[in-house]
């Protein structure tokens, strides 16, 4: 075996020991424990799920890995301040933050995938509306976190349509030329 390999694998069983003990620091009774356990498992699940893309060659692991890290601290932070008391909270703003930071996970992570796939790939429209359709339903939790219940649900129904009409477009169009 590879020196490197070997250490990469220890490191891989280290990482999974500090998820395991922030798990156990996160649920303390108090907050702050909470904060600090949480904070400390995302870091150790994106550097684990980094190495696991180094180890096995698993190309999404990293992109997972660049949401956990950049929303990771921001959720910390955000909950840290509401912690210090600089933002009241009341139970309906939390929730709808959650629904807002749910919906820019989903947005994100459609738009790698939506980058990710080649366009010499055969039929790739297909994969990429079937993306867009993972980033149409975040707009929407968004649009109804943010009070706009109308618009949430126009695009809720239209959406659908704009998809099927994109397929149709290519499958009786482009698709043909080729």
């Amino acid at each position: 075996m590879d020196i490197l390999l070997i250490s990469e694998y220890i490191l891989m069983a280290s990482l999974a020991i500090f998820a395991i003990a922030s798990i156990r620091i996160a649920t303390r009774k108090t907050i702050g424990m909470g904060l600090v356990g949480v904070s400390g498992l995302s870091i150790a699940v994106a550097t684990l799920l980094v190495l696991i893309q180094e180890v096995y060659g698993i190309a999404f692991c990293r992109d997972i890995a660049l949401a956990l890290v950049i929303l990771g601290p921001v959720g910390t932070i955000a909950f840290a301040k509401v912690l210090r008391g600089d933002l009241m909270l009341d139970a309906l703003t939390i929730v709808r933050s959650i629904f807002l930071i749910l919906a820019s996970v989903l947005i994100l992570l459609s738009a790698i995938g939506i980058l990710r796939f080649k366009d010499d790939m055969d039929k790739v429209v297909y994969a990429r509306i079937h993306i867009l359709g993972v980033a149409d339903m975040g707009c929407i939790l968004a649009l109804f976190a943010l009070y706009n219940p109308l618009l949430g649900a126009a695009y809720l129904i239209l959406s659908p349509f704009a998809a099927h009409a994109i397929a149709n477009a290519f499958y009786y169009g482009e698709e043909n030329h080729d």
